[in-house]
């Protein structure tokens, strides 16, 4: 039938492909589950395998857990006291914000038209300078 189809001037190979499935499924049904081979274990037996986990088990606890809690202690050190002697730029004055963030297209539309909704410190001094000019 494969001959057939594969030869044939009518060749479709969707009917090619659909039989050559057939063909291979109807061969592992014939063929008996006891010519298969085994599957194979990797690692060999439980002993074996008990024993690997103990090793590796020992490993961790002896090794990379104390090695890993060293390591934090000294990262610890480091950010802790030695980058502390060192003078910090956080605490520096900021420079004052330059006129180009500064622009103002449109007036805001609240009491205090220079200054943005949260200049706390802008916003008192203009209220203030808004008391000294009603007075």
């Amino acid at each position: 039938i494969i001959y057939y189809q594969f030869c044939s001037t009518q060749y479709n190979p969707n009917t090619f492909k659909m039989s050559f499935v057939a063909r291979t499924l109807a061969q592992r049904a014939i063929r008996p589950a006891v010519n298969r081979a085994p599957r194979r274990g990797m690692s060999g037996d439980a002993d074996h395998a008990f024993v690997e986990m103990q090793k590796w088990k020992k490993y961790s606890l002896t090794i990379a857990i104390p090695t890993s809690i060293i390591l934090m202690g000294v990262n610890a050190y480091i950010h802790f006291v030695v980058h502390a002697d060192h003078d910090h730029h956080d605490e520096e004055e900021k420079p004052p914000p330059t006129s180009y963030m500064q622009i103002r297209t449109k007036a805001f539309p609240w009491e205090c038209e220079d200054c943005g909704l949260f200049e706390m410190d802008c916003i008192a001094k203009c209220k203030a300078k808004m008391a000294e000019s009603e007075e």
